[in-house]
């Protein structure tokens, strides 16, 4: 998917932990271990921002994951070491970036929810900016779900879908006449590739490496620099038509009736098939990175803190479960379900390579 204009602060901490110095510090009387959901709110600008915090508690010490949209106009993406401590009900998080950045987050936990206050100061080309605020977060419940690898391919896919039979791919690399589109058996076997763009595409690069979906009928995409088109293109690869429209640009979803939309600014639309909105559900999720429909509920993948939440239509969460294994150097970049299972696909570069892992997941 493109990512828009806008500068995000993407923080993925590490798993260094800190204990309770003995005698000296009330034990912890909650386990904050889950993903949470919520907002901030700086008391400088008023501004708010998304907030996805994942947390792994051992006795008092804390690891954890934070993800934040948006807090201000400063480039902060940068690796953070991250160390936090639960007294009582209490949870304080310091966060002290390779740059020097001093950050602090408090909360107190009540149940499900947890709210404190936060303060950040970051330093970029011998200036300053320092942002203080509230902030607050409520659990969401967990899906376990367990994972099997399917199969790999030497590609960068970027988009994905299933269409009944086969599992559509996109990305560069997966056919040796360089063609991008192909459609795969479940157990990897390569079907067909198809060579586009071709007229009608009017020469845009991979009009399927952005995100695809299919409607029933025929496969609906777009291109990753989304150039306000969706393509619209039958099982043999051959163009159908295009729609114009500003309101698909994110991952892409249909289920049965409406194309939903999940864009870069924590938006889930539904659209007719005519790319015209219907709906704009805010989300508290900063970067979603995959959408698949299971015939009852949406199932949307977010990062930096990399989950798999469910939603219903009106864009509650109705749970969230972790990804496949992966390593930093990988992305989850694209989500299908193929009437049973959830598929997810795991792309990363290493030494100048593209390589994607095909999971599917299933409920424990």
């Amino acid at each position: 998917m493109r990512r828009r204009a806008m500068v995000s602060l993407l923080f993925v901490l590490g798993t260094a932990t800190v204990g309770l110095s003995c005698g000296k510090s009330a034990p912890p009387t909650v386990d904050v271990t889950g993903t949470w959901l919520g907002t901030a709110t700086s008391d400088v600008d008023g501004s708010s921002l998304q907030v996805v915090l994942g947390m792994k508690q051992e006795d008092a010490a804390v690891s954890a994951q934070l993800g934040l949209q948006s807090l201000t106009s400063w480039n902060a993406n940068t690796s953070n070491d991250f160390t936090g401590t639960v007294e009582g009900a209490e949870v304080t998080l310091d966060i002290a970036s390779d740059q020097g950045d001093p950050w602090t987050f408090t909360a107190t936990v009540s149940g499900e929810s947890a709210t404190g206050t936060y303060s950040i100061t970051l330093y970029r080309e011998d200036a300053a900016y320092t942002d203080q605020g509230t902030w607050s977060v409520k659990r969401v419940p967990a899906s376990p779900l367990t994972s099997t690898l399917l199969f790999s391919v030497d590609a960068d896919i970027g988009a994905m879908t299933f269409d009944g039979t086969h599992l559509w791919l996109d990305g560069s690399g997966l056919d040796p006449n360089g063609a991008n589109l192909c459609k795969f058996t479940l157990q990897g076997d390569r079907v067909a590739c198809f060579d586009t763009p071709n007229p009608p595409y009017d020469g845009v690069p991979a009009v399927c490496s952005g995100a695809m979906t299919f409607d029933g009928t025929n496969l609906r995409c777009h291109n990753r620099n989304y150039d306000g088109r969706l393509y619209v293109i039958d099982t043999n690869g051959a163009f159908v038509s295009q729609v114009n429209t500003t309101h698909a640009d994110g991952a892409l979803a249909w289920d049965g009736e409406t194309l939903w939309c999940a864009q870069d600014v924590a938006d889930l639309e539904s659209l007719d098939a005519a790319g015209n909105a219907l709906s704009t559900i805010q989300i508290s999720l900063p970067h979603p990175s995959g959408l698949a429909w299971d015939g009852e509920s949406l199932w949307l993948a977010d990062e930096p803190v990399v989950r798999i939440y469910r939603l219903d239509r009106t864009g509650k969460v109705l749970g969230v479960s972790d990804p496949p294994p992966m390593t930093s150097a990988q992305r989850l970049t694209a989500l299908a379900w193929d009437g049973a299972r959830l598929l997810v696909s795991i792309a990363e570069w290493t030494n100048g390579t593209a390589r994607s892992q095909i999971y599917a997941l299933e409920a424990k």
